[in-house]
């Protein structure tokens, strides 16, 4: 976390509870004033911070409340300079937009902004701030009701007005107690056509959002965070708040350009894909929807226009600066992003295990991946937690999956409770079509989602898209498309990939390292990957070597003796489709060079 905040958050740990009687409002009061002014604390962490004091006070403060002391606290003019509390700490701010520009919602104790305005007042604050007085709108209460959805619909093209007609014609009560509430088209309209189409828009203003598969208070947030220029927002009476984006786009083609920016950016939440057209009907404020009121909820929040939030979206991409003394201190035997082993590979690390042909890497990743997901060991490379594992896979059926699952199943008698962990933990994924950037968008979805702590993708050659050996293609398909995601997410990506045909000659006088450059390709494969595992067949004899070619000794991985391992022998299991340690004898993984194939 940001040592700001964690600063801030160890300065309310001894501040005395607000308590009702004894003086509880100056005292909520100066926390909020020590949030946004002595640690200049942006009003979201400021909320966020004040919503984790207000557990201890007596009575706890309603939400509305606290946001009221955060307005209050930013408004008053104050006597000690900005910043005063934060001391030294380097101040490292925590980006809401992920490298792959996506937005990323933090989790706030705190409720919505409101406007406070009601009925007529609410509908004429609205019509005034979001268009012009000469600007023609497009209003209507007719309605239809859909019966197998349980929905109501605009029926009719709607009532064509300019802003000041309108606003003298709203204290008529017609306006009010119908079922179906009221409409009001997004962007102005063309005078005098009457045509409620997207070739009747007068101005590309605004376009329209809503998540209505999610909870209000979650649409609230994403709504509030993503620093969008929101001109309104309109709880619509129903499950759904709309907010109305300032996209003032000069012509449809721009228009459509910035929607798909701001539905892009928002794709991790589900926006609604219904609402993307600039004719779109969204719900009127202050207008009755039977017995509840489509509520004007804000107005104007987020940046205040289209070219601001460019920059700041920008802008947040920029990763913060380490300095010398954050490495000095770093505390790398409790580093939060390890995941296997001993900082053997980290969130965001990479592995690729490479395999000849036909000698079984795809049950071998399905029990590294099953033991992964139970928290377990792998031939003494230990996660440390169990993890959340994806497969995604192009050359297994239905039936060669379940073969190999039920094989490790059974091969390591794993109990009804490890099938539970494993059904919460683990999930396959068959794509035999995708393949570069389409795949990766895919991978990223399934990795969000599923919450995927580790990705493992069976084999490379299915979904790279192009010539592998081919340095500035995989270059590109690694370091520019996949490292983005790794990146964004923490998750740790696993490669399966295939030896190329062997070259001839004697292959005698090669080494361990040489053996990490023994998948087909490019040799930036290797040189993106944290590490490279080969599985190797030992000669005619029925037994494998599995050598870690890159940072083995931090793996944990152990021999059949227990001893510290970066290379160990292995064998097929006697019973089920498993992988077992193969008696220990003597060996030395046999060594390869580098495939004449490969390009540097």
């Amino acid at each position: 976390m940001n040592p700001i905040l964690e600063r801030a958050r160890a300065y309310l740990a001894h501040c005395p509870p607000a308590i009702s009687g004894s003086g509880g409002h100056s005292t909520t009061y100066t926390v909020a004033v020590a949030l946004v002014h002595g640690f200049s604390l942006n009003k979201i962490d400021a909320l966020w911070l004040l919503g984790e004091y207000n557990a201890k006070c007596v009575p706890p403060w309603s939400t509305r409340e606290l946001e009221h002391k955060i307005d209050e606290a930013i408004k008053k003019p104050h006597d000690k300079p900005a910043g005063h509390l934060i001391g030294d700490v380097s101040v490292r701010r925590p980006s809401c937009v992920s490298p792959t520009g996506k937005f990323i919602v933090r989790s706030l104790p705190v409720a919505t902004p409101s406007t406070e305005l009601t009925g007529y007042e609410a509908t004429k604050r609205f019509l005034e701030t979001v268009f012009l007085p000469t600007d023609w709108i497009c209003i209507t209460n007719e309605a239809r009701h859909d019966e197998e959805r349980g929905k109501w619909f605009p029926s009719a093209s709607g009532t064509f007005m300019t802003q000041v007609r309108w606003l003298e014609r709203f204290p008529d009560a017609i306006w009010d107690g119908k079922e179906a509430g009221a409409w009001v088209r997004i962007n102005p309209t063309k005078p005098d056509l009457y045509v409620g189409s997207d070739a009747n828009v007068a101005d590309y203003r605004h376009c329209l959002i809503e998540f209505d598969e999610k909870p209000k208070d979650e649409q609230m947030q994403i709504i509030q965070q993503c620093q969008l220029p929101i001109a309104a927002v309109i709880d619509s009476g129903g499950r759904s708040l709309h907010a109305w984006v300032k996209v003032d786009a000069t012509d449809k083609a721009e228009f459509d350009e910035r929607r798909d920016i701001v539905y892009d950016y928002l794709s991790d939440y589900d926006p609604c894909e219904a609402n993307k057209n600039p004719s779109r009907f969204s719900r009127l404020p202050g207008i009755m929807r039977g017995d509840i009121e489509q509520k004007l909820v804000a107005l104007n929040i987020g940046l205040s226009t289209w070219q601001e939030w460019i920059d700041w979206r920008d802008q947040s991409e920029i990763a913060d600066p380490t300095t010398p003394q954050e490495l000095l201190e770093y505390d790398t035997e409790n580093d939060p992003n390890n995941v296997l082993g001993k900082r053997w590979l980290c969130r965001g690390g990479s592995l690729t295990i490479v395999g000849q042909s036909g000698v079984g890497k795809s049950s071998f990743a399905m029990q590294l991946g099953l033991t992964f997901g139970l928290g377990r060991h792998f031939f003494g490379i230990k996660p440390v937690k169990p993890l959340r594992v994806a497969f995604i896979q192009a050359e297994n059926d239905m039936g060669d999956m379940a073969e190999a699952f039920r094989g490790v199943v059974e091969a390591m008698r794993f109990s009804g409770q490890d099938i539970e962990t494993l059904n919460a933990n683990i999930r396959f994924y068959d794509e035999t079509v995708k393949t570069g950037t389409d795949f990766i968008r895919l991978a990223r979805s399934i990795i969000v989602k599923h919450k995927a702590d580790l990705m493992i993708a069976d084999p490379l050659l299915s979904y790279a898209g192009d010539d592998i050996s081919e340095q500035k293609f995989m270059s590109k398909f690694l370091r520019n498309h996949l490292n983005p995601v790794l990146k964004e997410t923490g998750c740790v990506w696993i490669w399966l990939h295939h030896m190329p045909k062997p070259p001839k000659g004697d292959q005698s006088k090669g080494t361990v390292s040489d053996l990490a450059y023994a998948g087909a390709g490019s040799a930036d494969l290797t040189n993106w990957s944290r590490e490279v595992g080969v599985l190797q067949r030992q000669g005619d004899d029925p037994t494998f070597t599995f050598t870690l070619t890159k940072r083995g000794k931090r793996s944990g991985m152990v021999d059949l003796m227990g001893n510290p391992a970066s290379a160990i022998r292995l064998r097929h299991a006697q019973a089920g489709i498993c992988w077992e340690y193969a008696p220990s004898v003597m060996f030395r993984p046999k060594p390869v060079t580098a495939p004449a194939t490969i390009k540097l």
